[in-house]
């Protein structure tokens, strides 16, 4: 298991230090250093075994010709790349480059390896290009599942009546017997509905795989099945090989995007399979779902780390979010900082169960007692006048401030004046709007 990875001056990391879980899930914008992560751990596995003459930058995992493209932006040619990587017993594998002397090639000048790195015995990595429906997949011949999970099928025809240790069953039973296929088939039923038999063809260096839906009889090829399907058989045979080929180690598992193709529901079924087998393995998960970071941060095991100008923000049990329940308005202000209505709905109520006032201009007052009015009136501060039923005998405040100018113009959105002239001033003012409501509940102490 890998407890630590430190990147020194490596593509967009100056200086970046991550702790893992035995679940991490890594999101962020596009170009935030997701892929970056996976790199320096990949670029590591890759010059498994290997001494400093014999450096492999161009190799199966990652694809480097010159020192240029390595380095951070920031740095000088004559500066050096670290990556460290710690294990749970505390030790280290290190690996350290420069620019050769005369050219822009890279020269090792270290390679330090503590600990082992085998892919497919200590690492996995499943990348985002994963196979789709094919036909006929290779036999498989104690080779690799491999990085497109391209013999996965094979894997399942070779083990599928394997035993295996009934730790590895989410459900069990007195008189259940405990197989490779079985499990597997127990997952993708609970996920997708489906159930997979694979087998290898005689006298050929193939195998095939057919499906059924649960409930019809009918047994339909591999080619003739939707992409999801295939996507995430990968998925599932990969991680859950370490019933029969991991027994004695917590293997990490890299994957890249597991939402591709997948409906938002089986994400989240397939969310607790990783789950359950993050018992048996580490897991790193590269993603852009709402629904995946959502299901994680109600956990109680496990982190999202968020990338934000290439600086990790850990998101645990204890820091998980703001509001009592987890909304996917929230994880998309929390992972993506989008700002939505949902959200900003979901914090004027808050606020007003806090405050224990239900009335929006007894509201509005309280917010305008608090330090985060006080200190910015002008930024708060909209000048459009409240609405009363019956007018009050003193004016004491007759304008509304942003947060419930926006939540009484979300509620009524014909009978309200507009202050914003296009979508993206209001998608402005409706995250200016947020972030102020969560500076009031910080500044309150409020959980």
């Amino acid at each position: 298991m890998i407890s630590e990875v430190n990147i020194t001056n490596f593509k967009c990391y100056k200086h970046c230090n991550l702790k893992f879980e035995k679940f991490n899930v890594v999101c962020g914008p596009n170009s935030s250093g997701k892929s970056t992560i996976n790199q320096a751990i990949l670029l590591l596995l890759q010059n498994n075994h290997a001494d400093k003459e014999r450096l492999i930058t161009n190799g199966k995992f990652v694809h480097f010709d010159e020192f240029e493209e390595m380095k951070n932006d920031e740095i000088s040619q004559d500066q050096k790349i670290n990556i460290t990587i710690v294990d749970d017993k505390n030790q280290l594998n290190i690996l350290e480059l420069e620019a050769s002397k005369n050219e822009n090639k890279i020269e090792c000048i270290k390679n330090e390896q503590n600990f082992s790195l085998i892919e497919e015995e200590d690492i996995y990595f499943l990348s985002a290009e994963r196979i789709g429906p094919e036909d006929v997949y290779d036999k498989y011949n104690n080779n690799l599942i491999g990085i497109q999970g391209q013999n996965a099928v094979g894997f399942i025809a070779k083990n599928k009546d394997k035993p295996i240790d009934k730790k590895y069953a989410f459900e069990q039973s007195p008189t259940k017997d405990y197989n490779f296929l079985k499990e597997i088939n127990f997952w993708l039923k609970r996920i997708i509905g489906e159930e997979i038999n694979a087998k290898d063809l005689d006298r050929t260096d193939r195998s095939f795989a057919t499906y059924k839906k649960e409930g019809y009889s009918i047994q339909v090829r591999n080619k003739n099945t939707g992409s999801g399907i295939s996507y995430i058989i990968s998925i599932i045979t990969m991680v859950f090989s370490v019933s029969i080929k991991n027994k004695n180690k917590q293997p990490l598992m890299i994957i890249e995007n597991p939402e591709i193709h997948l409906h938002p529901v089986a994400q989240i079924k397939l969310m607790e399979f990783l789950t359950f087998m993050s018992k048996f393995c580490q897991i790193i998960v590269e993603t852009h779902s709402d629904h995946i970071i959502k299901y994680i941060l109600e956990m109680n095991d496990g982190q999202i780390i968020k990338l934000n100008n290439f600086r990790p923000q850990f998101y645990t049990q204890s820091n998980k979010h703001i509001l009592p329940k987890v909304t996917i308005g929230e994880v998309k202000w929390a992972a993506f900082d989008l700002p939505t209505i949902d959200f900003h709905v979901s914090l004027y109520s808050f606020i007003q169960s806090k405050f224990k006032k239900y009335g929006i201009n007894e509201t509005d007052d309280m917010i305008r007692l608090t330090g985060a009015f006080k200190r910015n009136v002008a930024k708060y501060e909209t000048g459009f006048l409240r609405h009363y039923n019956h007018k009050p005998k003193i004016l004491i405040n007759p304008t509304e401030t942003l947060p419930t100018y926006m939540r009484n113009l979300i509620d009524h959105p014909n009978s309200r004046r507009n202050l914003y002239n296009s979508e993206h001033e209001f998608d402005e003012k409706l995250k200016e709007s947020i972030e102020f409501m969560i500076e009031i509940i910080k500044e309150k102490g409020w959980k």
